[in-house]
């Protein structure tokens, strides 16, 4: 899932289309890595990856 994740938002619906998961399962791994501190929540449904992390986190 953090492959698909950039520094350029993102919205979880395009998520969900680009990966081979379901909706339920892209929400849980998302809300993983937000309280891991990898992403962060955009207003508007959109995630990006968080900056602290960088392309290595």
């Amino acid at each position: 899932m953090l492959d698909l994740l950039s520094f350029t938002p993102i919205a979880v619906d395009d998520l969900v289309r680009r990966c081979q998961f379901s909706a339920s399962a892209v929400l849980t791994v998302l809300t993983e890595l937000e309280l891991s501190g990898c992403l962060d929540s955009l207003p508007g449904g959109r995630v990006v990856r968080a900056a602290s992390h960088g392309k290595n986190g």
